[in-house]
């Protein structure tokens, strides 16, 4: 898609070309090349660290990092992670950041302790999800727009609940 990546500009009778040389957002390749970035960015900060210790996962631009062990050996992966990211050029929004055994995460708050990890979703996502079913119940027929952002939403539950993942299959089928 480079060569669409161009612009021609002309001021006061002047002719200047501009090439983007990245990808430039709301191309039809920025998704791609940004999720193969993140992938790159998760695989590398996991090969700086001991596996055993460390967890990741992004959702988009959304990362979530758990570590395990003495708080100064996690104190270290922090910073570790934190410098490596930031030379790199990845900005970080230290604002949004959490840490500790409770994280709000992509439409979830999660809990840790010592053996459990628990997940429950934000009310509002619940309580979209059981609207619409209580909708399909009174109808004969469902409008594909309608059906699409159920199951949209549906698949965000299932993302962070692994249990309702069986009932989806159905529908994707």
């Amino acid at each position: 898609e480079q060569k669409f990546f161009g612009a021609k500009l002309t001021s006061e009778g002047t002719v200047r070309y501009l090439l983007h040389r990245h990808t430039v957002q709301g191309s039809r390749g920025a998704p791609l090349s940004w999720a193969r970035t993140a992938a790159l960015l998760m695989r590398l900060t996991f090969s700086l660290l001991d596996d055993s210790a460390l967890r990741l996962l992004c959702f988009v631009d959304d990362p979530l990092v758990v570590l395990r062990g003495k708080n100064s050996e996690r104190m270290f992966m922090k910073a570790l992670i934190i410098l490596v990211w930031e030379a790199l050029g990845f900005p970080l929004s230290y604002a949004k950041g959490q840490q500790g055994t409770k994280a709000t995460w992509i439409g979830g708050d999660f809990t840790l302790s010592r053996n459990l990890l628990t997940v429950q979703l934000k009310e509002a996502i619940v309580s979209d999800i059981v609207a619409a079913l209580l909708e399909f119940r009174n109808c004969n027929v469902i409008s594909t727009n309608k059906l699409r952002s159920f199951v949209g939403r549906a698949n965000h539950a299932a993302g962070l609940l692994l249990a309702v993942r069986p009932f989806l299959q159905a529908i994707w089928a």
